[in-house]
């Protein structure tokens, strides 16, 4: 539980900032915004302790960083591991998961959709959600599955996945990926090794991705602030490509330079205080 504190703070705090920032800048530039001051207060209270936010003017969870629901619910699937562990039988694991798809497929069939969980409304649905996933996981690292499919191919599925539109069968579309799809594209993702053309791009693409994802809201916040009060709008979609752009080489930057150090540091810090054991197998 510590470690995985360690990993998601340093970065998810550097967020909170810019949005921050972000949201007083817009505040002080006199552009259209629900927020108030003391909107900003509450919201950063609770979110420094990684804690869902009372509803404000919006359903969200996390209204300074939307995407931070998933990482609460990441804390919270953790620290319900750290807390088991030592008693989870495979028969258990097994339970955990199939009550957690049993309440899945449900809040999937009535809401539509597997979008869950970022708001106060879908909140609870959350739950079932990270917990399927994550024990499905430490399932599949137990049995040791070695599905060996071409990297190309596990590339060109992730991708046919992302494209596809279902249309009014979302809901079993979403259920069907979740619940097969994505575990079987973990397993063979974990058992195959990139060409070597690709390597550089895969080392990038894991180096950034998280930087990415918590860092995305709090910076399109601001610039699109920013360009709507200088210019009168945003001139999409050629903005959105040079955002994107500045934002690979900040993550790649802050990864480096930011979050690896300080990370580093921490967990030093960890081990010499806690005696931490290796993840052990479920049996």
């Amino acid at each position: 539980m510590g470690l995985r504190l360690i990993r998601l703070y340093p970065l998810y705090l550097l967020s909170l900032a810019l949005m921050i920032l972000s949201l007083l800048i817009t505040i002080s530039l006199h552009l259209p915004t629900n927020w108030t001051f003391k909107d900003i207060f509450t919201s950063t209270v609770f979110s420094i302790f990684f804690l869902p936010t009372p509803p404000l003017h919006s359903e969200s969870v996390f209204p300074l960083n939307n995407p931070a629901w998933s990482l609460f619910f990441e804390l919270m699937v953790n620290l319900s591991y750290a807390l088991v562990a030592a008693k989870l039988t495979v028969g258990r694991l097994h339970a955990v998961i199939l009550v957690s798809a049993v309440f899945l497929v449900a809040a999937g069939l009535v809401s539509g959709s597997l979008d869950l969980g970022g708001n106060w409304s879908t909140i609870l649905t959350g739950t079932p959600r990270v917990f399927f996933s994550f024990f499905v996981g430490i399932r599949l690292q137990n049995l040791k599955i070695r599905l060996r499919l071409n990297s190309f191919l596990v590339l060109l599925l992730a991708g046919t996945i992302l494209a596809i539109d279902p249309g009014p069968y979302r809901a079993l579309y979403d259920l069907f990926c979740v619940l097969i799809v994505v575990p079987g594209l973990v397993a063979a993702g974990s058992n195959c090794e990139p060409p070597k053309i690709l390597n550089s791009v895969c080392w990038i693409l894991g180096s950034t991705s998280y930087a990415l994802y918590v860092l995305h809201v709090p910076a399109t916040a601001g610039i699109s602030g920013i360009l709507k009060k200088m210019v009168g709008h945003m001139y999409a979609p050629e903005s959105g490509i040079l955002i994107l752009a500045a934002l690979l080489a900040a993550s790649l930057f802050l990864d480096k330079y930011f979050d690896n150090p300080i990370r580093k540091n921490l967990a030093a810090i960890l081990r010499r205080s806690l005696p931490i054991a290796s993840p052990r197998s479920v049996r």
